[in-house]
């Protein structure tokens, strides 16, 4: 199976019934290729919930063998095949001013910690925490910091924090191994963006929140992660997840 889900390029075909690209378009896909669209959430643009389970991805998935003739339940091979044939909806234009190649990353990581900001409400002013400084980290950096928040990266150790600085110009970088700096940070976040994939103390980040606070994962641990009710209770707040983003937040 041949992964890739950030997809930039050129249009070299455009079917008969297509409007809004032509030959020679800079154009994008993301992680999905299809939905059933018609259900609810599929006609809302939020087709990654799609209630039916269609949702086909760009690799590591299957078509829907009634839709497709002769290619039903064939996989998807995703962005480091040659070409790719997708359905325009899921199709979008990339600027002439963005580079290519760092234009691409908006279509995952991007829009995985764009959609949570929106639909969660972070707001200008807030202290944004992001938990995780990799491919989705660095883009809620960015992301946050252009929505107007205050932005600190919460990370497990100090090795990123040069760099953080340097390179994403953030206002504040938290070491959790380091137990002065986390009382410090007790109760200073309104908002954290949480992409670790690893396993890590849910409780202990969970109270870095201010009252009113929300965490929203974004990260996928590969195990249950043990939360304490009094996390929550003792701050009415907000544990949450989200799964990228749709075609109209795209």
């Amino acid at each position: 199976m041949v992964p890739g889900h950030e997809i930039g390029g050129i249009v070299v075909h455009v079917g008969e019934n297509v409007t809004g690209f032509k030959v020679g378009d800079r154009a994008g896909v993301g992680c999905m290729i299809d939905c059933c669209r018609d259900c609810d959430q599929c006609n809302n643009a939020d087709e990654q919930y799609c209630s039916k389970g269609k949702c086909v991805y760009t690799y590591n998935s299957t078509y829907w063998p009634e839709e497709y003739e002769g290619k039903g339940d064939k996989p998807t091979y995703g962005g480091y095949s040659k070409h790719i044939v997708v359905d325009s909806r899921f199709v979008f234009t990339i600027p002439e001013n963005l580079d290519l190649a760092a234009a691409t990353p908006l279509l995952c990581a991007g829009i995985t910690v764009y959609s949570p900001m929106i639909n969660f409400g972070l707001k200008a002013g807030q202290h944004l925490g992001v938990m995780g400084m990799g491919g989705l980290g660095h883009m809620a950096i960015k992301i946050g910091k252009a929505m107007g928040a205050k932005v600190s990266v919460i990370s497990r150790n100090n090795a990123k924090k040069e760099h953080c600085f340097q390179d994403f110009q953030i206002d504040g970088y938290l070491d959790m191994s380091n137990a002065d700096e986390v009382k410090a940070h007790t109760k200073k976040f309104d908002f954290i963006i949480n992409t670790i994939s690893a396993e890590h103390d849910i409780n202990g980040a969970l109270n870095l929140l201010n009252i009113d606070g929300k965490m929203i994962l974004v990260g996928a641990p590969p195990t249950p992660m043990p939360v304490s009710a009094f996390s929550f209770i003792g701050g009415r707040r907000t544990l949450a997840g989200s799964l990228i983003g749709g075609t109209k937040q795209t």
